[in-house]
């Protein structure tokens, strides 16, 4: 019915598949791993866990900014991180009109100040996330 070569081609593409498949579970629960090792410096909860943050910022025109001026921005935003050093990590932001909701780790409100003050981008408001929930939450 089938060929053997077309056989043996099915059996690699399986061993491929389960392959790549264990590799990128490993890969992912080492990216957890490690994002779990960023977050905590002390296994033990200690002080140096960092925190995270929603900063929320007022500029007009933001949501009609063109690519490049976002590139800019995000930029400006990257060169401050580096040089606050690594108390502080950028995830992503939101735009939505003229606010930008910016989601940041940090060991505390005085590096994003740090941040605002280096990068030349404002800083609203600041607020400390101490839950979060997703779809997942209905699971436990």
């Amino acid at each position: 019915m089938f060929d053997k070569d077309f056989l043996s081609m099915v059996q690699t593409s399986a061993l491929l598949r389960q392959f790549f498949f264990s590799s990128a579970k490993k890969i992912w629960f080492g990216i957890l791993k490690s994002e779990c090792h960023n977050l905590c410096t002390r296994q033990n909860g200690g002080t140096d866990m960092l925190k995270r943050f929603v900063i929320e910022r007022d500029i007009p025109g933001i949501g009609d900014f063109s690519l490049t001026e976002l590139c800019a921005a995000s930029r400006a935003s990257n060169k401050a991180l580096a040089d606050v050093g690594p108390s502080i990590q950028w995830q992503h932001s939101y735009i939505a009109g003229d606010k930008t909701f910016c989601i940041y780790l940090a060991e505390s409100e005085a590096e994003i100040q740090q941040h605002s003050e280096l990068s030349g981008i404002p800083v609203g408001k600041i607020t400390e996330v101490h839950q979060i929930i997703d779809p997942l939450t209905a699971n436990n």
